[in-house]
């Protein structure tokens, strides 16, 4: 099945996100746009090829390296980060190695853990389950064009291929480990690194990867309508990625648990899995991973606002003294850079076409021309800016 261009709506309210205008249909009149869509096009022998496309047509890379329209400077940081898995992805480099044969993909030495590996093995099935039942609507025989985490390589460490969403291979990667690295502050600066869990933080370690580990799936919950509503196909394929790849953060949460928390460890793996977004009586444990995400506007702002919160904290994480959990957040920020991404550029281009419409028309009543007015952006600014406030 093919990923034929949205032109729904970005808002229940019926606004668009250029006007009535997407991006696939601006690269009919402007070449430059032709960079932004994921329309098939001639391409050069080595492009990724879609399975059943005739002779040597492909979809477009749907995050490209050259954007149609004008980035901040932290747009651009961002995606840069997020095209750089682009490169060849290398085994073996740093200290780890990456088994990519294994049933999942990881770079943590599973095979030489059978318990570990059967344990993380019985756990797939009810994660594939959630995935088909709380994942994204309609588009489980969807070949989506995704990045995969083969590597954890900064200079190449994703694959880009099409796929089925329930075929993504979801894998467990770990930045790799730093001998000389140090605790860097507290009671115990100076002394190095925790390999295993101590037991007076305990309980303490486990709440911080159990939380951290429920927004993930949580988020993949609140978007999954989202794709009957896409206002192209190129936010159509960044809403996707986002989503395994939300999957593949809770595989690394998930991993933590099984690995260094025994039993306690292994229910709170189900109970990540057990959870809704929004259910009155198994909510997710963060009340902003309770809110609806009903439109395009909401999602924009929950990665530009929310995803950023998640940033900072996976930011801190990532100085944790517990080393396993400071590799596996390290390796996720190079994930997550792609996230805030589409926050940024998604609100900047609502924000572009709105007051194009206003300057052209002389009024700030756009709504009747289609587009989504100032007061409404500030409603949706003032609503996510506060509930991301309370995490």
């Amino acid at each position: 099945m093919r990923l034929e261009p949205c032109r729904q709506s970005l808002t229940d309210s019926g606004d668009s996100v250029n006007g009535g205008e997407n991006p696939n249909q601006r690269a009919e009149q402007n070449p430059e746009w032709a960079k932004f869509s994921t329309e098939p096009s001639e391409a050069p022998a080595s492009a990724p090829r879609r399975p059943g496309c005739p002779g040597n047509q492909v979809q477009r890379h749907a995050t490209p390296r050259a954007l149609p329209f004008p980035l901040s400077a932290e747009a651009r940081l961002l995606h840069d980060r997020s095209v750089r898995g682009t490169g060849a992805a290398r085994k073996g480099t740093g200290m780890s190695t990456v088994d990519l044969n294994e049933h999942i993909p990881n770079n943590v030495d599973l095979a030489s853990d059978r318990r570990l590996r059967r344990a993380l093995e019985q756990w797939q099935p009810a994660f594939l389950d959630w995935w088909r039942e709380m994942g994204p609507v309609d588009r489980a025989a969807s070949e989506v064009y995704l990045r995969t985490a083969t590597s954890v390589d900064r200079e190449g460490w994703a694959n880009f291929a099409y796929t089925r969403m329930p075929d993504y291979r979801w894998g467990i990667f770990l930045a790799d480990p730093d001998p000389e690295r140090r605790i860097a502050f507290g009671d115990h600066r100076g002394e190095p690194v925790w390999q295993r869990v101590p037991g007076d933080y305990r309980a303490a370690l486990r709440r911080l990867i159990v939380i951290q580990g429920d927004t993930e799936p949580a988020s993949v919950e609140q978007q999954r309508h989202l794709g009957r509503t896409c206002p192209s196909n190129y936010d159509l394929r960044n809403l996707f990625q986002i989503n395994v790849e939300e999957g593949r953060h809770l595989w690394a949460m998930v991993y933590l648990l099984h690995a260094h928390f025994g039993r306690d460890g292994r229910e709170e793996a189900q109970a990540l899995l057990e959870r809704r977004s929004g259910d009155e009586d198994r909510p997710r444990i963060l009340g902003a991973f309770n809110e609806r995400t009903p439109d395009w506007l909401a999602l924009f702002m929950f990665t530009f606002l929310t995803d950023r919160d998640g940033k900072f904290q996976l930011h801190s994480l990532a100085e944790s003294a517990f080393d396993p959990l400071a590799r596996t957040c390290r390796f996720m920020l190079t994930e997550e850079a792609h996230h805030m991404f589409v926050g940024i550029t998604g609100l900047a281009r609502v924000v572009q076409r709105t007051g194009e419409i206003m300057r052209e028309h002389d009024t700030d009543d756009v709504r009747r021309f289609g587009v989504i007015d100032l007061p409404t952006f500030q409603r949706y600014l003032n609503f996510h800016y506060s509930v991301t406030l309370d995490l």
